[in-house]
């Protein structure tokens, strides 16, 4: 890779893919190793910011690394047979952790689920499944979405806030560490974390995206 690619926009990203000047494998490969370096913290599921990250960022509860790597290896393929399913395709990209993967853990941000693996995917997770889209990662989350904010520290200042429960989502992708992000929101819980960290976060109309597979803090919310 001739430049750096963890600031890139979509748009960005995909054009170097569909050019050719990167691969999926390679571009998977090096956000996998800027996760291991940057992110990875040294406990296991905890809920809230603490003191002992030394110096990680804690964004990602689950890295699915096999996954990642064999889905980048079927977008080369693809794209080598001139099949580009559309702007996301062989992008990675994280999910805020309570939405439904298969065969990734799915833990709501809590230890009572730490080893829950569902047998489906959720609707968004299948539709950018379609799109070619690399699932890479689990993004931190409040514990059931219901706390203030998760264990993501700001990348920007390790001691504020990062202040909502996609903030792991939204830190991750202000921190070069995914290509894209998927949060959830029921009172702020994508627009407050971009606004404490500098993301572009966008809440969609309530109804339009499907929250099968999805756990809800509240159904009428």
């Amino acid at each position: 890779m001739q430049e750096s690619p963890f600031f890139l926009t979509v748009r960005g990203l995909s054009e170097q893919l569909s050019s050719g000047a990167i691969s999926s494998v390679e571009l998977t490969q090096a956000y996998l190793d800027r996760a291991d370096e940057l992110d990875v913290p040294p406990f296991e599921l905890p809920n809230e910011p603490r003191s002992d990250h030394e110096g990680k960022l804690a964004t990602m509860v689950t890295i699915a690394r096999e996954q990642a790597l064999e889905a980048a290896e079927q977008a080369d393929r693809e794209f080598a047979a001139g099949q580009r399913r559309s702007i996301l395709h062989g992008i990675p990209y994280g999910v805020k952790d309570l939405l439904d993967t298969t065969g990734i853990r799915t833990t709501w941000g809590s230890r009572i689920f730490m080893d829950r693996v569902p047998d489906r995917n959720a609707t968004v997770i299948e539709k950018l499944q379609d799109s070619g889209a690399v699932l890479m990662a689990k993004m931190s989350l409040g514990e059931f979405a219901g706390g203030n904010t998760s264990t993501a520290l700001n990348p920007w200042k390790l001691d504020r806030t990062s202040f909502g429960s996609s903030s792991g989502t939204v830190a991750a992708a202000v921190a070069g560490l995914i290509g894209f992000g998927i949060g959830t929101e029921t009172g702020g819980s994508i627009v407050f974390p971009a606004s404490a960290v500098g993301a572009s976060g966008l809440r969609p109309t309530f109804g339009r995206v499907s929250r099968f597979g999805c756990m809800a803090l509240s159904w009428s919310l």
